[in-house]
C-alpha cells in the first residue's frame, strides 16, 4: 500500500456535531476548524432551533445546557472565518 504524502500546510480540518442524521429535523451543535500547520483552531456551539433538547450526548459530548448561549452564525461571519483561516497560511 503506497503511503499518501499529505502537506499540512494545504489543508484544514473541519468537524461537525449534530444532534441526529436528518438535516430537516436534526440540529447542526458545533463547528470546528483545526489548522494543523500552526495549531490554530476555532470552536463554536450553535443553539438548538429544531429541537428543545440535545439526544446525542452520549456520541458527541455536547450536552443542551451547554448551548444556553449559543447563537446563529451568520453568513457573514462565516466568511470572516474561511479568510482569516485561508490568510494563516
Amino acid at each position: 500500500m503506497e503511503r499518501i504524502d499529505v502537506d499540512s500546510k494545504k489543508y484544514i480540518v473541519l468537524d461537525v456535531e449534530t444532534n441526529g442524521l436528518n438535516s430537516y429535523h436534526c440540529d447542526l451543535l458545533s463547528m470546528s476548524f483545526f489548522k494543523p500547520d500552526d495549531g490554530k483552531t476555532y470552536e463554536r456551539f450553535f443553539p438548538l432551533e429544531l429541537a428543545k433538547e440535545v439526544v446525542t450526548t452520549q456520541y458527541n459530548g455536547i450536552r443542551t445546557e451547554d448551548l444556553v448561549d449559543a447563537m446563529p452564525l451568520t453568513q457573514s461571519e462565516f466568511d470572516d472565518l474561511i479568510d482569516e483561516f485561508e490568510e494563516a497560511e
